[in-house]
């Protein structure tokens, strides 16, 4: 009897455990959840992208692409209270329009909106949310933006990271994000603004922006981000920005879009920076004085590039503040671009400590002499310029030169 009894027992802890084990681990359940749905459009493997757990068996790290999802099958997938990492795709089908090079939209058959469940996640750290509605017009990309519902970025107070996309944002949903004060990264892509207000996220250290568009009224401030250390923007047109205030600032980067035709951005970037900067590059930009001038003027810069496009001005700059910090300098016209520009090299003659030079691709029709005083260079480019003169012997003395 005692014996029956142990067996009993014994077999009824098992098949606890057993159970305890199916129940922990988050990816098998929602694996199986889509098994027994069976539905035909949605299988397991195309919407979870990956589903990663901790010791626990508890779903930590999630990547859903959404297709066909319904309300229920979004909320059956979100529910888990554990997830820190979250990357969302809400996907569209295209058709193809006969007789063209172009597609139009197929609305999403199910569930398309921002899942508000997400809201719950409590120990949310990283959210990358994407919507993907883009269609094609032959030659370029139409991204569409979709508004999305007010209350839906009253997110965890966790979280750290955030990346969103094709987005069109109202004040509300901005106001929402201001009360994120733990953000340290954020990211919008090809987003459409009312109005642009990040001064209450004051520990944001990294700042990108992605297709930017703008008028010539628009100014962008970044007043408040006091601990803003990186700055990265992509343009589809010219811009005014501040970033005088940003006093933390090391990197600014720009970036013109090249989705259509490669063109870049055809009007000079107006400029205010810190004097904190230590690595500025303008890429697919036309280049004005004025934005020499702020160049010029910054005293900390190691590391500058300028990868202009068509129209952009002489380059008449005849000292930089960080003639003594300025390790590397890249200066050349873009893939794009059909106008190289003139440099007036004197701003060559004290830059001491630099090591990397590209002066690639402009309108230099001889050898810089002031090179040969710069003895810590060791990579020189000068290819694609009008020179047809021999390397001078005064080169020679550059002794840490590997690349000429």
């Amino acid at each position: 009897m005692n014996l029956k009894f142990v067996l009993i027992i014994l077999s009824f802890l098992q098949l606890i455990a057993f159970v305890f084990a199916e129940k922990t681990n988050d990816c098998d359940d929602i694996k199986s959840y889509f098994e027994k749905k069976n539905d035909g459009k949605n299988f397991y493997e195309d919407v979870i992208q990956k589903c990663v757990m901790s010791d626990q068996g508890n779903v930590i790290k999630l990547t859903v692409v959404n297709y066909y999802l319904q309300e229920e099958d979004v909320n059956k997938i979100l529910s888990y209270s554990t997830i820190k990492d979250l990357t969302y795709y809400v996907k569209f089908n295209l058709e193809s329009i006969e007789n063209s090079y172009s597609s139009k939209i197929i609305e999403h058959p199910g569930y398309s909106k921002f899942p508000t469940i997400i809201t719950n996640l409590s120990e949310l750290e990283t959210l990358n949310f994407n919507y993907d509605r883009t269609h094609y017009n032959k030659y370029w990309a139409n991204r569409e933006k979709t508004y999305i519902e007010t209350g839906s970025l009253k997110l965890s107070k966790k979280l750290k990271k955030l990346s969103l996309s094709q987005i069109d944002f109202s004040n509300q949903n901005m106001d929402e994000l201001s009360t994120l004060t733990n953000l340290e990264s954020l990211e919008f892509n090809y987003c459409d603004f009312d109005d642009v207000d990040l001064n209450s996220l004051g520990n944001l250290e990294t700042l990108y922006l992605t297709q930017i568009s703008c008028n010539d009224s628009d100014l962008y401030e970044f007043n408040g981000l006091d601990n803003l250390e990186i700055m990265n923007v992509t343009l589809d047109s010219d811009c005014k920005f501040d970033a005088s205030k940003l006093e933390k600032l090391s990197e600014l980067h720009f970036e013109g879009d090249t989705s259509l035709f490669g063109q870049g951005v055809g009007s000079a970037v107006s400029l205010n920076a810190p004097n904190s900067l230590k690595k500025l590059s303008f890429t697919y930009m036309s280049m004005s004085s004025d934005n020499y001038k702020v160049i010029g003027s910054l005293p900390n810069l190691e590391e500058l590039t300028i990868l202009y496009s068509s129209p952009s001005e002489k380059f008449d700059i005849k000292s930089l503040a960080s003639h003594d910090k300025l390790k590397k300098l890249i200066i050349t016209q873009s893939f794009y671009s059909s106008e190289p520009i003139d440099i007036d090299l004197e701003f060559l003659n004290n830059l001491n400590n630099l090591t990397y030079l590209d002066l690639s691709s402009n309108l230099i029709d001889q050898f810089p002499k002031q090179l040969a005083s710069l003895t810590n260079l060791e990579y020189i480019n000068l290819e694609s310029n009008r020179i047809f003169e021999k390397i001078p012997e005064s080169y020679n003395n550059l002794k840490n030169l590997k690349y000429l």
